[in-house]
């Protein structure tokens, strides 16, 4: 039988391990917490630069986070506070700077939009080479897809207006999983 190659996407995914590496190979506490802030919520780069500390709160064991959505066509539900459980792998980097920040945008690395994708594209590639930034968002979604989310719910997660995103562009069936289709027919 021959062997099912998986996708170049898919190899290029961030692993828990590969992420693990990424943060030790960052510079400063920001770098950590915007590296881990993107592998967490997978947002696009430009959500990231308008959030400001009070943006961010801890209620119980869960991080909240309000962004503000950069592409606002159609009309399908999409989520604008995001959260994650204070125990997920690697928060802790995001909330130690949190908690540092005094006032005003929480990844502040220039005066506009521009300069901050610039240092967060410089940032990611100084750590992780094979790395773009966008990846994040398909990691995200890899991983929601695994956990069983449907395509509405990853859709009001993500922003996006068609389900072919959610499912099309954005997914990517392992090794295992592609070997395993069709085992199952009777």
């Amino acid at each position: 039988m021959p062997k099912i190659k998986v996708p170049k996407e898919r190899r290029k995914l961030i692993t828990p391990e590969v992420m693990g590496g990424m943060i030790n190979r960052a510079k400063t506490r920001k770098d950590k917490a915007v590296l881990v802030f993107y592998y967490i919520f997978g947002t696009r780069v430009s959500e990231a630069f308008t959030i400001t500390k009070s943006d961010m709160w801890i209620y119980g064991d869960i991080l909240y986070v309000k962004i503000k959505r950069s592409k606002t066509k159609g009309t399908f539900p999409k989520i604008d506070t995001l959260r994650a459980k204070t125990t997920t792998p690697f928060i802790h980097y995001l909330i130690a700077h949190w908690s540092e920040v005094q006032e005003g945008r929480l990844f502040d690395y220039g005066e506009n939009s521009n300069t901050f994708r610039n240092k967060v594209w410089k940032l990611v590639k100084s750590v992780n080479p094979d790395a773009w930034v966008h990846i994040f968002r398909h990691t995200r979604n890899d991983a929601f897809r695994r956990k069983g989310y449907t395509a509405a719910q990853r859709m009001a997660w993500f922003g996006w207006v068609d389900p072919k995103t959610a499912d099309k562009s954005y997914s990517h069936p392992s090794e295992k999983e592609i070997e395993q289709m069709g085992g199952d027919i009777e």
